[in-house]
């Protein structure tokens, strides 16, 4: 087991770890701190402050949901499906300030870390990683010269691109924009 594999299966234990000036510093639940596992903390002190220092979303992991678990489990049986996805369109017959648009999805993303996670394996068993700064998944396509069909058509083909739940965020923003700029 790597060393990142055994410090995310102490954090899914209750385990918390920071980086305090340089120095690792770590909280753990009653009776966890065992001799053993503080020579091991101690011997890679510097690696854990690194990764701490370069990747501080590495471990801010938590053990899934009952219901997180079933549609995991489902996924796992067809991760091409789209069963899942929630589309929304809007005809807007006004301006847009698409700029604000932007930054109000990426403020709805900081407020809700579920639009932020994946759910990768540890040690065989899926797990919630939470990421602090993450991209949005945005395309702004433009549709002036199309028809309501081929809008349609789409809208349609985007709402069936399946997620890959292990390694992106189940969240995409697509904006068509029909006015000439």
């Amino acid at each position: 087991m790597s060393l990142i594999e055994s410090i995310k299966e102490l954090v899914i234990k209750g385990w918390k770890f920071w980086n305090e000036e340089n120095r690792l510093c770590y909280d753990a639940p009653l009776g966890e701190s065992t001799s053993e596992v503080l020579a091991q903390l101690k011997q890679h002190k510097a690696s854990i402050i690194r990764l701490l220092h370069e990747k501080p979303d590495i471990f801010n992991i938590y053990s899934l949901s009952h219901g997180q678990k079933a549609l995991w489990f489902i996924w796992q049986l067809k991760p091409e499906s789209a069963a899942y996805n929630q589309v929304s369109s809007l005809h807007i017959y006004d301006s847009l300030d698409i700029e604000k648009m932007r930054l109000a999805i990426s403020k709805l993303l900081k407020r809700h870390p579920q639009l932020r996670s994946t759910f990768p394996k540890l040690s065989g068993q899926p797990i919630q990683q939470i990421h602090q700064n993450i991209q949005i998944d945005w395309k702004q396509i433009d549709a002036h010269s199309w028809d309501e069909t081929e809008i349609h058509t789409r809208v349609l083909a985007e709402s069936k691109c399946p997620f890959d739940l292990e390694n992106e965020p189940g969240f995409r923003f697509r904006i068509f924009t029909t006015a000439q700029h």
